[in-house]
Formats: structure tokens, sequence, C-alpha cells
């Protein structure tokens, strides 16, 4: 990694700061100029979406832009560490009298762009991309403009969602370039707060029969799910999401449509069920139809719609739903499950979403999954951890919400700066913090990482959660594309202080290792 001493040795040398009075100004103008092209590519990117590891549009249209449209701008490396839609651009801006040989101060960007499952950008990744490009084209520009030293790094981070594609760059070194990292990520409101800690569960249950894998799979769930109602679990906000294994599931996205087949009670008391279950009103959203199966002759198909979203929520969905109807009948000996249209598989499995304010719990957690399902379950394994992701220090955040109150940045004045933690992100592998186990304070990281929420939802218009279908069409309004543009600004604009002022980087890195 590049050390402290390094990255701070030609500013502290002598070199005189250059006067921001009239940067909101400059990176106005440089937006102007930039930015529509940039919207462009992450429109093209929401008109094709792709899963983590296939984002290989996204890939192109960043590689090809910087290399045929925009040739010269940055150094572009595709494919790059070993990851075929990953992809780095670098720049080094060594104004007059800069040594051939001086270490630049350094900034990275970190860039995502996969989509999920049949709900596409219903995260909005494709404005993580669009803001990475433009907080890093905006800086550049700036720093040439202001004659200010500077290497500059953007780096494509492909299957945030689901595998951890950070972790991989990790492994390969994609970050030892730069100590500070800067991206953002679209929401429903503005703010900086940690992320908890994340680890999937995957359980097989697997039976002599269609049915008996169906029991021993609910069984399952229903004894998870209990936990989690008794608010049992190990750790602080922890949760454990069910996500069946069935048509296009999504690892970390509660279903929104859920088939159910029982056979044994009538259609008549099914239905009696299931509307008891709804008239709760702990099931928002969700509808059921409540039918004579087609397929077997005295079964019920009870097929439930509901609104998605993100596992980290511990929504009530239809397969919440489901579960509370299994319990229900499944004290009736006589009774058996089954999944309509899909009777021949033998096994059903099970991904437990599980998350946890504090990394050190997690495998607590993940144990008292395992021993709720040991019953049922033949086989369960887990998949990469994501760290939980802390707010670096309060300076580098007070500082992006002192930014967007500034009229330039539209007189934003409802960002928050809170200790409650929201969903999960693998950019914690980035920042490799270490973390007190008794006051869970932060004592040292690998890296600075930053990254701030902020709204792309249009008062009085169409407004969802990340990971509900509603959200792909919010990432795509023209309201949210002006709201990441001012984002980007902010965001060059903290960059240029940091290349600017020495003393603000160097309580930026206090908190590294380096």
């Amino acid at each position: 990694m590049l050390a402290k001493s390094s990255a701070l040795s030609l500013l502290i040398a002598g070199g005189r700061a250059a006067d921001l009075t009239n940067l909101p100004v400059l990176l106005s103008n440089i937006s102007a100029s930039l930015y529509p092209d940039l919207r462009q590519i992450s429109q093209n990117v929401w008109n094709n979406p792709e899963i983590g590891l296939s984002e290989h549009y996204a890939h192109d249209q960043v590689v090809n832009y910087y290399t045929t449209t925009k040739p010269g701008q940055w150094t572009v490396t595709p494919h790059s560490f070993g990851m075929p839609t990953a992809w780095t651009l670098e720049f080094e801006n060594r104004p007059a009298g800069t040594p051939a040989d001086a270490d630049l101060p350094t900034i990275g960007f970190m860039a995502e762009y996969d989509a999920l499952v049949d709900i596409h950008h219903a995260c909005g990744h494709n404005h993580i991309l669009l803001v990475a490009l433009g907080m890093a084209n905006f800086a550049r520009q700036a720093a040439i403009d202001l004659g200010l030293p500077a290497r500059l790094i953007v780096q494509g981070t492909p299957d945030e969602e689901n595998a951890a594609g950070k972790h991989t760059l990790l492994e390969a070194g994609a970050f030892d370039s730069s100590p500070i990292w800067l991206f953002g990520h679209p929401a429903n409101a503005n703010g900086i707060v940690p992320m908890n800690a994340r680890l999937n569960v995957i359980a097989q249950f697997i039976e002599s029969s269609h049915a008996a894998a169906v029991k021993s799979a609910y069984s399952g769930m229903l004894a998870v799910r209990d936990l989690d109602s008794a608010g049992k679990w190990p750790g602080t906000s922890s949760t454990a999401t069910p996500v069946e294994d069935i048509f296009n599931s999504e690892c970390n996205v509660v279903q929104g449509a859920i088939s159910f087949g029982l056979e044994g009670p009538s259609l008549s008391a099914v239905q009696s069920s299931v509307n008891a279950l709804l008239a709760t009103g702990t099931y928002p959203s969700v509808s059921c139809s409540v039918l004579n199966d087609a397929n077997v002759a005295t079964g019920v198909n009870v097929t439930c719609l509901g609104p998605s979203g993100h596992a980290s929520a511990d929504t009530n969905g239809p397969l919440v739903l489901a579960i509370e109807l299994f319990r229900t009948y499944s004290t009736t000996a006589s009774n058996s499950f089954f999944l309509p249209g899909n009777m021949t598989s033998s096994e059903l499995d099970v991904t437990f979403d599980l998350r946890t304010r504090w990394t050190a719990d997690l495998d607590a957690v993940a144990a008292a999954v395992e021993a709720a399902i040991a019953p049922t379950v033949k086989k369960t394994s887990t998949d990469v951890a994501y760290p939980s992701f802390e707010v670096p220090t309060q300076d580098l955040a007070q500082e992006v919400i002192r930014l967007v109150e500034l009229p330039a940045y539209g007189s934003q004045n409802d960002w928050i700066l809170s200790p409650a933690s929201a969903a999960s992100t693998d950019a914690s592998w980035a920042q490799g913090n270490v973390i007190d186990p008794t006051t869970h304070a932060v004592t040292s990281a690998d890296r600075v990482v930053l990254m701030p929420f902020w709204n792309l939802c249009e008062k009085g218009g169409i407004c969802a959660f990340n990971h509900e279908a509603a959200y792909a069409a919010v990432a795509n309004t023209p309201y949210s594309y002006q709201q990441t543009e001012i984002m980007s600004r902010v965001m060059a604009h903290l960059t240029i202080e940091l290349l600017n002022n020495s003393t603000m980087l160097a309580n930026a890195l206090s908190i590294t290792k380096a």
C-alpha cells in the first residue's frame, strides 16, 4: 500500500496550496462539459442489466469510451486483476516543477455496476458507476486546472451483490495503490452510516421424495423464524432471512412471489387460514390466490405476491406467509406439502441471509441457524462473509455534510450522520478495519473508505427501498440523474480538498495502519 508519508510528501515539502474559493463554480463548468456522456453510459448500463460476474456490456461501455471516444485521458486496463469484468482507470498530474520521481497524493474511486436477477437495477448500481466516473473525472479536470499534483485511480468492481467481488480484487492487490477510496450508494434518504456484517448459510434439504424435502425445508425455515421472532439471536441487530432456491432467486433479495402447495386440508380451510394471516396486517402489500392445484387432484395451490425487498430488512413477504401457513397445517401428520410446478425434485435448498452489526458475531449467528435447522438439514455451507462497514474518520463524513448544505450543491439540510447500521457492502474488505471487541471502536484500518448514501427519490414522485422492484424505475428518472450529478460534484470537491490540504489528508489517514 502507498504509505502515508509517501502520499503526503509532495504537499508537505512546501508546494503552495491552490485557492479553492471558486471550486464549486469550476466543478459546475466541468460537469456541464463531461456529465452528459457519463450519464449516457449509466443509462446504457441501466438498459442492459447484467448480474454479477456477467457485466461484460458495462465493462465494455467504460473501456471503449476511454480508449476510443476519449482516448488519452486515462490509462485504461480492461479485465484488470484477473477479473473479466473488472477494469482500472489511472491518471497522474505532475504540474511544472514537480519532480519526476515524486510520490503523488493518491485518491481511489470505486465503481459498481452489477444488477439483480429479474428486478434489474433495483439497487441503483448504474448510479454507483455514474458517481464514481463523475467524481473522478471532475476531480481530474479540476486538478489540471488548479495545478495540483495528483494520482487518481478508478477501480471497476464486479459482483457486489452476491459473491464479494471486492474481496477477490483485494486478494489480487487492486486496492493497494491508494490509502483512500471514495464512492457512494443511491438510496431513498441522505446520510452517512455504517453497514452490517453479512454471511449466507446455504442449507440443502434432501429427502427420498419431493414432499419430504419440502417438509424438511419448511421445518427448518420455521425453526429459524421462531428464533427471529423471539429475538434470540446472538449479537446486535441480527437477522436471518430465508430465500428459497427456486426459479430466479437472489440470495439477498426477499422473494416477491411464492407458490406453496398443500395436500390434505380443503380449499376453503386453506383460504380461511390465508385470510386470517393477511388480516393480521403484518404482511404489507401481500396478496394471495388460493386455488385447486392443476396437477395434484386433491392439492391446494397458494400463490402469494408481494414487494421484493432487501434481505437485511427482514420483510414479512410471501415466503414468511407460506412458512406461517406451514406452521398451521404441519401439526397434522396426514397433511403433505409440495411446490406447485416443481414436484420432481427431492431437494429444496434455502439460503439464510444473515446480518448482524459486528463481524465478530457472524459465526455465532451462523451457529444458531445451523443448530435450528439441524434436525432436518442434510448439508450446510457458507459463502464469503461481508465484514461490517464503518464510517471512517468523522472529519470526512462531516465535511461531506457541510458541502451538501452549500447553495452550490443544493442547500441540502436533510443529511444525517448516524451510528444506526443498514444493509451490507463488500467495500468493507477494502477497509480492513480492526474493531475493539469491547467498545466496538475502530482502532485502525488498512484504508479509508467513505461511502455516502444519497436520495434518488423525488418528493411526490415514485419511491421505494433498494431491492424493491420499483427502485429500478427510480434509478432511471431524470431527477435521479440530477441528484447523482450533484453528488459527483460534492465528492469531487472533497477530493480536491484532500489533494490541496496536507493537514486534512493527514487527518483522514490517521486511522490507517501504514
